[in-house]
């Protein structure tokens, strides 16, 4: 992965005592901003590992657009469909 992504965490010492991680990265390549999910393995992506990386994939790319949400009105719908994408995204 290092030799892919650019990212202020270091993927290496990545503990797989966590059911998965979420790395804000960038691809070498083409700088382009993004996320990057390791799970340990297959076993660990549970509905309940997914849902929960996908609201941290939704805070990467909400942080990299500086968007903002809030709780009142409907402000958190977006962020709310991007972690349902997410989470889509993760299972296929």
């Amino acid at each position: 992965m290092n030799d892919n992504f650019e990212t202020e965490c270091d993927i290496d010492d990545f503990s797989y005592k966590y059911g998965a991680i979420v790395f804000p990265a960038s691809l070498k390549e083409t700088n382009d901003l993004g996320a990057v999910v390791v799970f340990p393995s297959k076993k660990e992506m549970t509905v309940k590992n997914i849902a929960h990386e996908s609201v941290h994939i939704a805070s990467v790319i909400f942080n990299d657009c500086n968007m903002t949400m809030g709780f009142d009105g409907g402000k958190d719908e977006h962020f709310a469909y991007l972690a349902g994408w997410a989470a889509t995204a993760l299972t296929m």
